[in-house]
């Protein structure tokens, strides 16, 4: 049997086929009894609406597609579960480009994009954006909104949602001067991860606060466990008296774990440790792992407000900038000091 069409909708109702695009389209323009009669209609048949025609019309359809270069960090899982839940409410789809650092990679998904005229893109290439300068251009050129994430709006035109990366490195440091400790350590990651230096700035300018503090920062090779149990040797060989570390992610902050656990120190009766990220196993690890979380569900529920609103209302061209900030959640591995090592 055929599929019903807009058509046989009209015949069963007994109106025009204008009629039936309109109650689809838009409903107000209907009175309310017509506009009964032909739900009843389409409910009866089992019609479908083709969309393709409207989106054709306006140049786009209601597709938002994401461009991440890593589908593992907990950040990117909570910001599509809040994008995608906003999004389905107000009838937009979500797809995802497979993640991928290479650049000709990224130019071919936005050039996908393009192609098929997806409404919005939020980007995350983990790197400037100046190899993707000619596709994001003509992705505005057609009306498409462009929202970066995790990164301040660096190009023309585009919106961004991101944490306040320079505040999270200050509640970190406040987190463990409030508890009394005045020589502290800081394991950046260099340019492992973009984010690094901004938590440094953070975490350095809440210290220097704070009369008697101090601190030493060890830069880590890479993003890695190892990397972060070679940063506690060094810090033990430089600064002994180190009380409490941060380390800008949980990754390195394991193994700086593990390595002062295997040196005999009890965590956090001798040493408060902190991370950043909050990852799974941060509550696995023992004791479990004081981090800081970013509110990646928020965020993913303004990005999706953010670009919807713009298309709706015709400014898909934005800078909005909005800064959230993160949350510490604290469990075992930070511990006051105790009076006798205080000062």
């Amino acid at each position: 049997m055929a599929a019903p069409t807009i058509r046989s909708v009209a015949a069963r109702a007994g109106v025009s086929v204008g009629t039936v695009s309109n109650v689809i389209n838009n409903p107000s323009a209907v009175r309310a009894p017509l506009r009964q009669r032909v739900l009843v209609a389409i409910d009866e048949l089992g019609f479908v609406p083709d969309r393709r025609a409207r989106e054709f019309s306006q140049g786009r359809n209601r597709v938002i597609g994401l461009m991440f270069i890593d589908v593992h960090d907990p950040l990117f899982v909570n910001f599509v579960d809040g994008l995608s839940t906003v999004a389905a409410k107000r009838d937009y789809l979500i797809t995802l480009a497979p993640p991928s650092g290479d650049v000709a990679d990224q130019q071919r998904f936005l050039q996908t994009f393009e192609s098929y005229r997806y409404a919005a893109v939020v980007l995350s290439p983990g790197r400037s954006l100046i190899h993707l300068t000619d596709h994001i251009q003509r992705l505005q050129q057609r009306g498409t909104a462009v929202l970066r994430l995790g990164h301040k709006p660096d190009f023309p035109g585009i919106s961004a949602v991101r944490m306040d990366e320079v505040k999270l490195g200050k509640l970190a440091a406040e987190h463990l001067l409030a508890a009394g400790h005045r020589d502290l350590a800081i394991v950046s990651a260099g340019g492992a991860i973009r984010r690094s230096k901004d938590r440094s700035k953070g975490f350095h300018s809440a210290v220097t606060r704070v009369s008697g503090a101090r601190v030493v920062e060890v830069v880590a090779d890479d993003l890695s466990p190892e990397a972060g149990a070679t940063a506690y040797t060094r810090i033990r060989n430089t600064r002994p008296e180190t009380t409490a570390a941060f380390c800008v992610h949980d990754l390195l902050a394991y193994g700086y774990m593990l390595a002062a656990q295997a040196a005999g120190l009890r965590i956090p009766e001798d040493l408060s440790i902190m991370g950043a990220e909050d990852l799974p196993a941060s509550r696995l690890v023992n004791p479990q792992l004081t981090s800081i979380t970013s509110p990646g569900t928020e965020m993913g529920e303004a990005a999706a407000t953010m670009l919807i609103n713009q298309l709706e209302s015709g400014s898909a061209s934005s800078t909005d900038d909005r800064l959230f900030e993160g949350q510490i959640m604290t469990r075992g591995s930070t511990l006051p000091i105790p009076d006798d090592r205080a000062g």
